[in-house]
Formats: C-alpha cells, structure tokens, sequence
C-alpha cells in the first residue's frame, strides 16, 4: 500500500484557510459584539435586539424627544432628552426645541402627544451601532378654551442609537427639512 504525503506548505495553507474562515464567521457573527446594554431603563438587549425590535423601540424614543420638546421648562426638556439621547444629539435636539422638531403644533405645555407612528425605517448595523434612516409622524391634540384640536406632522431623520454609559442612546441625530429627502444610508 503506497502511502499519501501531503507536503507541508499544503497542510500549513490548508490550517490557515480554515483558522481564517473561523475567525471570520467568529467576527461577523452577533455574538462577536454583541453586549447588552438597556433600552429605555428596561432589561439590557443586544444590537441584535435592538435591530429586531426597532419597529417597537424607536417610537418610545422618538415620544420621548417630542415629549421633552413640549415642555416649558429648559431643565426639563434637557433632563428628558438626556434620557434617550447623548453628545451631539442632545445638543441638536435641545437647540431644535423651537425649530422644526418642535413644530408638532402642539405648544409648549398646553398639548399633549396623541400617537407616534414610525412609517419606514432603514437600518444598517455596524457592531454596536445601529444607523437608522427613520420617518415618523407625530399625532396630538391640542386644548383650548372650550375645543380641541388635533395638531401633528411627519418627520425624517437619519439617527445613530449607540451604547453610552450602558444604555442605548440616539448619538447622532440629523432632521430632514419638511419635503426634503432622505439620503440613502451607507455602511461607511
């Protein structure tokens, strides 16, 4: 019986091969980084989850935001945009609180937010990082003396939610004007 050698640049090529694919399934998989960290002071969820609910998710963020903008008060309106937002979009979401944002027709204090109704989101996720090109449309209603009125708008964003501190946050938030599009999202 004649035996087989293999030579050993073969063997050597081959365990690298497999050692490289390894480390690629590894690395791409979700639980390469996939942490959890909470959404809203609830149970920690990972990207993943986070992706997979994100139909649920992101109007409770995005009622909280429009929530904080009604406020009269500037500490109250930052404390509760803090709670869904961190950096630069806390920043741009506390200087949008008399801007489009805002304009939900719902004055400050005076309106309270019926329905928030997430129309289409685009995400692509990038480890930890969900970017989110969102449009929503915001429903409340509106009391004066002796009626009520019904007051809303839809909005569109392009939005990063991002771990900070533990917790899921909006990390970078930039609102489309009325009537403008959206930019595709790109991975880079």
């Amino acid at each position: 019986m004649k035996r087989r050698c293999f030579p050993l640049v073969f063997l050597l090529a081959s365990l690298a091969t497999i050692v490289a694919l390894v480390a690629q399934a590894w690395l791409t998989s979700d639980t390469a980084t996939d942490r959890a960290y909470a959404a809203l002071g609830g149970e920690p969820i990972s990207a993943g989850q986070l992706q997979d609910t994100l139909d649920d998710v992101l109007p409770v963020y995005l009622l909280i935001l429009h929530s904080a903008l009604s406020r009269g008060d500037e500490t109250a309106t930052y404390n509760t945009l803090s709670s869904v937002t961190h950096g630069a979009a806390l920043e741009a979401a506390f200087a949008a609180r008399t801007g489009t944002l805002a304009m939900t027709g719902l004055p400050r204090g005076n309106g309270k937010i019926h329905e928030i109704d997430l129309l289409s989101a685009e995400v692509i996720r990038q480890g930890d990082v969900l970017s989110v090109l969102a449009v929503w449309q915001v429903i409340g209603l509106v009391s004066q003396t002796e009626h009520i009125h019904v007051r809303g708008g839809t909005f569109g964003a392009a939005l990063r939610l991002a771990p900070v501190e533990g917790a899921w946050k909006i990390t970078d938030f930039t609102l489309s004007e009325p009537g403008e599009n959206l930019v595709k999202l790109s991975a880079n």
